[in-house]
């Protein structure tokens, strides 16, 4: 399989990644002796169950704005028009441009996961609002996913909509018999990462699943990366 996708992948592509979210040890050398480079990368879980165990391995703050976000009348749920779901977008829109500063799918692609029966997405909504969200896949019963993440947090007192979108997945998760919740990384063990402390304030395992990497143009990656260097640093 890596010869094949090297094969069709070089002249095309920049480099090659495989992202990790489980344990691969046992292929790692299948990878390496291919020419990938295993890489640490971070990531936590959340082991699921009863809501009571889920709420005492989360940190007390958490709790605390899931409770007080909820008790200022937001509600967390499901899009139950496109309309909902465009106004999420353009939230995730705003802050990948200009704080993010990475590439976000059109909108197609948010449409056409809102209807997969393999995706879940919440909404925050307050007085008829959207004020946050999540979307993330779903794995056969046994894993929710974070995929992203938005929330305009501080604009209403009391309402935290990060956190409560997270924990409406995380609900989710509860009652419909899922085994994990999965924050699909939480950065480079050798790199700060302030997003890794509200992740790890649910109460998730640490694990380091690492990604493979294969280098297909060495001088367009080098470049690549001086430009995205380049462009974080552009003004908002």
């Amino acid at each position: 399989m890596c010869k094949a996708l090297k094969r069709n992948a070089r002249g095309k592509a920049i480099y090659i990644e495989f992202r990790n979210y489980f344990d691969t040890s046992p292929m790692r050398a299948a990878f390496e002796a291919n020419g990938f480079e295993y890489k640490e990368h971070l990531n936590l879980l959340v082991k699921l169950g009863d809501e009571e165990s889920v709420l005492k391995r989360m940190g007390r703050d958490r709790k605390r704005q899931v409770r007080i976000s909820l008790e200022t009348g937001a509600e967390v749920r499901e899009p139950v028009n496109e309309e909902e779901v465009r106004e999420l977008y353009d939230m995730l829109d705003k802050l990948y441009r200009e704080r993010v500063k990475k590439p976000l799918p059109d909108f197609g692609l948010f449409r056409q996961f809102w209807t997969s029966p393999n995706g879940k997405m919440f909404i925050v909504v307050y007085n008829g609002k959207v004020m946050g969200g999540a979307a993330g896949p779903i794995y056969r019963n046994k894993t929710v996913y974070q995929w992203y993440l938005c929330g305009e947090n501080g604009v209403v007192k009391n309402l935290h909509s990060s956190v409560l979108a997270t924990w409406g997945q995380i609900d989710f998760g509860i009652k419909n018999g899922y085994e994990l919740f999965d924050f699909m990384g939480a950065g480079k063990p050798d790199e700060a990462y302030g997003v890794r402390e509200f992740k790890a304030s649910f109460g998730g395992e640490l694990v380091s699943h690492g990604r493979y990497e294969m280098i297909l143009s060495p001088i367009l990656y080098k470049v690549g990366k001086f430009g995205l260097k380049i462009y974080h640093k552009l003004p908002k």
